[in-house]
């Protein structure tokens, strides 16, 4: 082959890396926002967002009353990357966090589940995480579905989208209010109660932390649109600009820091779904390729 060819090719080759490179730099920089989204973000000091007090482990207070989970640690890295100044507001029951939000004292929620009636007064980002919903029962029982249940007395946390699904779907089962997660366990532990549905990642979490024994968990819950719910960043339909920068913010989080959170947080295999591309790591992936076919044509030319 003449040497003229080659260095064509060789120039070609590296014009081309260089063309789908650039915009893969760029990217990494930052995000870019509208000028309706910089002057929101300027005109607002600080957002609050928040804390609920016992759903770990994605959104709950530790140990000295602090924010923690999964949850908290994605919204604190949205917001450094965003410049939005966030503030957690704790101590409250989730339905009394609903108010606050309904009322425009509190901004954010990071942990939500979406519904049709949630749908009427909150915007979502994309989801960031899907877990199946289980149902939980005593090992000395023998239930085995949550079609076992009916007449039953099953654990609920009034305000949650899976305590909503279980009095539409399931009427017949008498549905017992708890205050927690973990009030609910024990309540099933005991044989207080007969049965609790929560996601799988959350009782997973509870029992791995809070050793509670003789409880089973079911996979049988068939909930309509809960069998596997998606988390969701939710704001009010009045805050739809900032719905946009939260949402931009998200796909900015790389996919190796989702990971690091993921592992940090998570104690069981789960169902895991971002609805949003990453296209760094698909542009990485077909920069690889691309120069693996460079090396082979090379030989191949020599």
């Amino acid at each position: 082959m003449n040497t003229r060819y080659t260095l064509r090719f060789y120039f070609l080759s590296l014009l081309f890396l260089l063309v789908i490179t650039i915009p893969l730099r760029a990217q990494e920089k930052g995000i870019t926002f509208t000028q309706e989204e910089i002057d929101w973000i300027e005109s607002h000091e600080t957002l609050n967002v928040g804390n609920e007090q016992d759903w770990p482990p994605f959104d709950f207070m530790d140990d000295e009353d602090q924010a923690a989970g999964y949850s908290i640690d994605l919204i604190e890295l949205i917001a450094k990357k965003t410049g939005l100044k966030i503030n957690m507001v704790n101590g409250l029951t989730w339905n009394e966090i609903l108010d606050q939000f309904k009322e425009g004292k509190i901004q954010i929620l990071p942990a939500v589940f979406k519904d049709d009636e949630r749908s009427t007064y909150m915007e979502f980002t994309s989801s960031y995480y899907i877990q199946p919903s289980i149902l939980v029962t005593n090992i000395n029982d023998t239930i085995n579905s949550i079609h076992d249940l009916s007449g039953k007395n099953i654990a609920v946390v009034e305000g949650f989208s899976i305590t909503a699904e279980l009095k539409k779907n399931y009427p017949d089962i008498i549905t017992v209010p708890v205050k927690t997660i973990r009030e609910g366990l024990v309540m099933v532990s005991t044989r207080e109660l007969d049965g609790f549905v929560e996601s799988i990642g959350v009782v997973s979490y509870h029992l791995d932390t809070d050793f509670i024994p003789n409880l089973r968990i079911s996979s049988d819950v068939q909930l309509d649109k809960m069998e596997n719910p998606a988390l969701h960043i939710s704001v009010h339909k009045r805050n739809s600009v900032l719905r946009g920068i939260l949402q931009k913010g998200l796909e900015n989080v790389s996919e190796v820091e989702m990971n690091e959170l993921r592992s940090k947080w998570i104690t069981i295999d789960t169902i895991q779904q971002d609805e949003t591309i990453n296209f760094t790591s698909l542009i990485i992936k077909s920069l690889a390729a691309i120069i693996v076919l460079f090396i082979i044509s090379h030989y191949a030319i020599r």
